[in-house]
């Protein structure tokens, strides 16, 4: 069991004061809900389960938002690219 991965593996120069969990900078910027997640994970490691569930729902509802999303604009591509083609074909007609 690693008892320092809180702080790499450096209790002395990397501290954790205020018991925050934080994933990696990448992660927090690229992933949808991952600062829902780590605001999740401190609350459990505090012991406040309801704000940790809250925070969990959000994680889900942030990843789900962008899922549909993504499809969306993709639904709403593949339309604009069936118009210009049907518009081309009944124009050469």
């Amino acid at each position: 069991m690693n008892l320092y991965g809180y702080c790499l593996n450096d209790p002395v120069n990397a501290v954790d004061f205020e018991g925050l969990y934080r994933s990696h900078w990448v992660l927090r910027a690229l992933v949808p809900g991952q600062v829902a997640w780590d605001n999740a994970m401190t609350a459990l490691e505090n012991g406040e389960l309801g704000d940790a569930a809250v925070y969990a729902a959000a994680m889900v509802g942030e990843q789900v938002l962008t899922k549909l999303y993504a499809r969306l604009k993709k639904s709403l591509y593949n339309q604009d690219i069936m118009h210009v083609f049907l518009v081309d074909k009944c124009a050469s007609f």
